[in-house]
Formats: structure tokens, C-alpha cells, sequence
């Protein structure tokens, strides 16, 4: 997806380009808004074009967010080398870096940005910008900062640095130091159902809109949450969930169809879109009940968040994950399920 290219950014365009023309640009923005939805490659394509000699190009700019084709910024902006630029979100320690080429797993990436990524940071923003007249700092995402890392980056906010921006992106900014907050102009990218339906169709064309509502309802409407539900084979996974809520699976069938499913390869990477494909069994079952059985649900709601908590942290077999889900949906038996 092209930052800026859907109404979505448009407004977000517009304030940019303006504040940037006025020659009022505020030292550190805050996009707020659900995970998947483009923010980042929004402050991608912000931070390219500011680069890119966006001073002067603010005011007559029609468009998308973005440097100039063919130019050397595009060229080292691809080649993610552009010296003014930093992108800074957790990493993966470096004897964990798979030597062979390919992606890092899931589990390996840090939990944190952590103080000594700011410290870096701050070193490198008391030199003057190399190339542009300008430095641009993504943080992706602020709420993943650990406390000493937060308050770091909060000095540097008090104090910001000539000719940088920081663009900050949050899922959630209630997260975030209050202090860390007022410092910014926040920008919120609205959403809504319709919006995220569109885009995962023209992402995913051999989606039937059936598919498409189960992997948005789990997302909770960001296409690019569903589309890694969708790698994580949530469609396959959904049907056992309900299953189990429906029947209590008491000859344990569905529970070994779904030990199958997570013991193949790539059972891990499933392990995400389990436990938000499992909660919302338990939260749809919780708004059609009453009583001790809407109690029930909420309660089955709570032990999935709580096992997906401690497989995130003790990396759990997939299968026996699987099973502590699947026992946590039975209570719900002859209720109504999710997604049937």
C-alpha cells in the first residue's frame, strides 16, 4: 500500500504539507490508530518527503507523501542507507539474526526498545543532518519503549534537536507518558469497517467476502492484522474454536484436529491468531448471553488472554497451547459461537 493513497491519509496529507509550508513544523507528530492500518508507511513516505527537499515543495505538492522517483534520496531511502533517517523498534539481538538469509522468527524480536537504542539516538542527533536539510526519526512503535527508554526520548522531546522530526507511531496512546504525549501534534487515522473490507479485497482478491468478515472481526477491522491472521491460517483455525464453543467437543475430536493443525510446520506463527480468534468465540458468546452464561464467557475470555500472555513469555509447544484454549471454550458449550 502506498502511504497517503487512500482518504484514509488524506487529511493527515494535507495538515503535513501545510505545516511544513508555514514553516510551523512541529519537532514531533503522534499517529494514532489500530494496528495495520498504514501508519507506518505513512511516516515512511512523510519522512521521505521531507527529506527530499519538502520545505520547498510543500505548497504546490499534490499527492501522496513521498520523495521524488529516481532521485538520491528514493535510492537511498530503498536501500534503507539515507544517513537522516532512523527507524527506531525493537530488534532482534544479533546472534539471533538468522545467518542463511531469511526473516527472524516472531519469538526472537525484543520485547522492548530499550535505553540503549535512545542513547544511540541521541548521539546521532547532535550532529547536523548529512544530506537534507532535515532529520527524520520514526519510532515504531512508542509504545513498545521500556520505561528508561521512554524517559530518554522524552528529554530529547523537552529538548528537541534543530532540523528533526519525530514522527511517533501508537496503537494505543493511553500507553504512552502523558508527558511524552503533550509534546507532539497528534494525528489520528479513523477507520471503519467498510474501509478495511475494501482494501483487504484489493489486497486479497480471491477472498470471498465470508472469509474477509471473519479475518476483519478478529483484527478488529485493520486488513493488515488480517492478513497475517490470514498467513496464520485463521481461517482453518476458526471453525475448531467454534466447534468446541458449540458442542463442549466431548469425544475430543475437534481438539485433535486442531493439535494436528498446530503441530504442523509453522505451528508457532499460529499462535497469535489462536488466542484473538479463541477471544473473540468467548467475547461474541458473552454479547449474546445472559446471566451465568454471559459471566461464563467473559471468564473464558479472560483465561485465553492469560494463556496467550504466558505462551508469549515461555514460548508453549503450539499443541498444548491449542489444548488450554480449546478446554477454555468448552465451558461455552451450547452457546452461540462467533462466526457460524
Amino acid at each position: 500500500m502506498t502511504a497517503g493513497s487512500d482518504d484514509i491519509y488524506a487529511e493527515a496529507d494535507a495538515l503535513f504539507r501545510a505545516a511544513l509550508a508555514a514553516g510551523r513544523m512541529p519537532h514531533a507528530w503522534l499517529l494514532c490508530g489500530p494496528p495495520g492500518i498504514g501508519k507506518s508507511a505513512w511516516a515512511l513516505g512523510a519522512a521521505a518527503f521531507l527529506l527530499d527537499d519538502g520545505a520547498a515543495r510543500a505548497a504546490t505538492h499534490i499527492g501522496p507523501l513521498n520523495c521524488r522517483a529516481g532521485g538520491q534520496v528514493a535510492s537511498l531511502m530503498a536501500a534503507s542507507s539515507h544517513p537522516d533517517f532512523l527507524w527506531l523498534k525493537r530488534e532482534v539481538p544479533k546472534d539471533k539474526i538468522p545467518k542463511d538469509g531469511k526473516p527472524p522468527k516472531t519469538e526472537d524480536v525484543a520485547r522492548a526498545i530499550n535505553i540503549e537504542q535512545v542513547r544511540q539516538l541521541q548521539a546521532r542527533c547532535q550532529k547536523r543532518p548529512a544530506l537534507s536539510q532535515w532529520r527524520a526519526i520514526v519510532i515504531d512503535a512508542a509504545d513498545d519503549l521500556e520505561r528508561g527508554a521512554a524517559n530518554a526520548l522524552l528529554k530529547l522531546l523537552e529538548e528537541p534537536p534543530p532540523a528533526s522530526l519525530f514522527l511517533l507511531i501508537s496503537h494505543q496512546p493511553g500507553r504512552l507518558l502523558p508527558t511524552i504525549r503533550s509534546r507532539c501534534r497528534r494525528l489520528d487515522f479513523m477507520w471503519d469497517t467498510a474501509r478495511g473490507d475494501a482494501m483487504l479485497a484489493a489486497r486479497q482478491p480471491d477472498l470471498g467476502a465470508r472469509e474477509r468478515a471473519l479475518l476483519l472481526d478478529v483484527a478488529h477491522g485493520s486488513p493488515g492484522r488480517a492478513e497475517q491472521y490470514l498467513t496464520a491460517r485463521l481461517p482453518e483455525i476458526m471453525p475448531l474454536l467454534d466447534a468446541v464453543a458449540k458442542s463442549g467437543d466431548h469425544d475430543g475430536k475437534y481438539r485433535a484436529d486442531l493439535a494436528k493443525l498446530l503441530g504442523g510446520a509453522g505451528g508457532a506463527m499460529m499462535i497469535p491468531a489462536l488466542i484473538e480468534g479463541a477471544a473473540a468465540v468467548a467475547e461474541h458468546a458473552a454479547r449474546r448471553a445472559r446471566g451465568g452464561a454471559q459471566v461464563d464467557a467473559l471468564d473464558a475470555r479472560a483465561r485465553i488472554l492469560s494463556i496467550g500472555r504466558v505462551a508469549a513469555s515461555q514460548s508453549e509447544s503450539p499443541v498444548m497451547v491449542g489444548y488450554a484454549i480449546a478446554d477454555a471454550l468448552r465451558n461455552l458449550a451450547g452457546g452461540v459461537a462467533a462466526h457460524t
